[in-house]
């Protein structure tokens, strides 16, 4: 009788198991996805970021340019 106890114990746990296996691949599953859009507008923002960094110097360029102009 013992026996059958163990093995039906042992059943129910492996059974457990798997569906918490299953649970953690669901969760696996949307992380990665949130990732993925985290990244995306990380990237948007990167671009915007280049360039306003790339008007930045352009202007400063302008300013020095007219700051001379002005002083000669």
């Amino acid at each position: 009788m013992t026996g059958i106890l163990v093995c039906v114990q042992m059943k129910n746990d492996f059974k457990k198991m798997e569906d918490e296996m299953d649970h953690l691949a669901t969760n696996m599953a949307a992380i990665t996805e949130f990732s993925g859009r985290i990244s995306e507008t990380l990237q948007d923002r990167r671009q915007q970021i280049t360039q306003l960094s790339g008007v930045h110097t352009l202007l400063k360029k302008v300013s020095r340019l007219l700051h001379l102009h002005l002083h000669c």
